[in-house]
């Protein structure tokens, strides 16, 4: 997610910006698969391979499907405790806790279908800055997006913008 608009008069210009829906550079943000079993494998965990792609996998970045490093970390270390929420104890969520307590009642039934499993189609904005999130109701899709909270199951561009077909990664985020 992007801080801040750039130009020439901020001292921030032409960034070259990679977001979660670009290609270059998706295959370094998280853990694949392969890498996962490897590592279940090592610890000798991996009878735990399917319980995990449904608790921690699901993240897509470009056209690669990732884990979170964080939560398969703390997951092979504690994996005797069994499945847990990791990567959303790294950080507070009031930020969005607050942003759906101000949001309208189209937004929190967009939520509940997220919750029961459903896709929602909504216009994500990969140019929105962080301080757009307050002022525009509808760029709280792309937050929720860009923060990992939801995941693109399909894109399609309609009138110069981005319609994308939304979901919870996987059992750890919802």
């Amino acid at each position: 997610l992007r801080v801040a608009k750039e130009s020439i008069f901020s001292g921030l210009n032409n960034p070259e910006v990679a977001t979660i829906l670009s290609n270059r550079f998706s295959s370094y943000f998280g853990l694949s698969d392969n890498e996962v079993e490897e590592m279940l494998k090592y610890y000798e965990i991996e009878f735990e391979m399917d319980d995990v792609r449904n608790w921690y996998n699901g993240y897509i970045f470009g056209s690669n499907i990732i884990y979170n490093p964080w939560s398969i970390i703390s997951y092979v270390d504690k994996w005797k405790e069994g499945f847990r929420a990791y990567w959303v104890n790294t950080s507070g969520n009031d930020m969005v806790k607050e942003i759906i307590t101000r949001s309208g009642k189209g937004i929190k039934e967009d939520l509940e279908k997220l919750i029961k499993g459903e896709s929602i189609t909504k216009i994500v904005n990969d140019d929105v800055v962080f301080a757009d999130i307050e002022n525009d109701s509808n760029t709280i899709w792309s937050f929720l997006l860009f923060c990992g909270y939801l995941k693109v199951v399909s894109k399609e561009m309609k009138n110069k913008r981005m319609y994308c077909d939304l979901k919870i990664p996987n059992t750890e985020v919802e």
